[in-house]
């Protein structure tokens, strides 16, 4: 495993649930009845359970996960990119070595953000057969410095984009995205 693997290593783990948590049926049946959608947005403020809701969803599926919680290392966009990379490539392993090495050729990772993310998607349609579920964990946290990136490349491509579920607080995500943790979001 190499140091930067190690230094997102925290960030890639699954949150366990405990044996006290209160099972939320109808709103993981939500998640399980779009789970052909492309991009699901679950927003609340925080405290309402939306980790928790994502984790017992995560249980209940039979489908790979990757998962990357997002925090304030991340306002820079190339850690960013680096650990959504780190954490696809961890269970997907012949993934990422195209966008890696674009990653490591760019000056400027903020003008060269939207098509670093062209090139993500289309090697992970080109390298990962399965479908797959990749929740980003805190997006919310991203808002400041890299608004509008995912929802860009879902809006440009959006029959190349997989299945994310990214996790948000109210009001954090904008335009099509946005959503409550009782509606769900969906972007198709």
């Amino acid at each position: 495993m190499s140091i930067v693997n190690q230094v997102f290593n925290s960030k890639l783990l699954i949150p366990q649930l405990g044996n006290t948590y209160v099972r939320r049926e109808r709103l993981t049946d939500i998640l399980h009845n779009n789970i052909q959608r492309r991009l699901q947005v679950i927003s609340a403020p925080a405290g309402y359970g939306k980790t928790t809701l994502l984790a017992d969803f995560i249980n209940s599926i039979d489908v790979p996960v990757c998962w990357y919680s997002i925090d304030v290392e991340d306002e820079d966009p190339k850690l960013m990119l680096e650990g959504i990379l780190t954490s696809l490539s961890s269970y997907f392993t012949s993934f990422g070595k195209l966008t890696v090495s674009r990653l490591a050729a760019t000056d400027d990772i903020r003008k060269d953000a939207p098509h670093l993310l062209t090139i993500m998607t289309n090697e992970i349609n080109d390298t990962i057969p399965d479908y797959f579920v990749f929740v980003l964990e805190d997006y919310y946290r991203t808002l400041r410095t890299n608004e509008g990136r995912i929802e860009s490349v879902a809006r440009e491509n959006p029959r190349k984009l997989p299945c994310y579920h990214l996790q948000s607080h109210s009001g954090g995500i904008t335009g099509h995205c946005q959503a409550n943790i009782e509606e769900p979001g969906f972007y198709t």
